[in-house]
């Protein structure tokens, strides 16, 4: 079965989408998940999950993160939120 996240970024939203963004290899080990999508707004979080379940992600939650500038990592934070699966 297919897993996939939601990460609502909060803090400092521009860095994440700049040049030296996050690494999300390590994140898709560390959460057990096949997809990665990135959301900053609510909209984003409809059109990820819309994204998600037309690839095939069975499993689709959402989870909120921080993006840590200094060392370049998202750092998801509070519990996650199954959207369907």
């Amino acid at each position: 079965m297919k897993k996939g996240v939601i990460l609502y970024v909060t803090g400092r939203k521009e860095d994440v989408f700049s040049g030296s963004g996050p690494d999300l290899s390590s994140l898709l080990q560390q959460l057990g998940v096949q997809r990665i999508h990135l959301a900053t707004s609510e909209d984003d979080i409809s059109d990820g999950w819309w994204r998600m379940v037309a690839q095939g992600v069975q499993e689709v939650c959402c989870l909120r993160a921080r993006y840590n500038p200094i060392e370049a990592k998202l750092e998801p934070e509070g519990r996650s939120m199954r959207l369907c699966g």
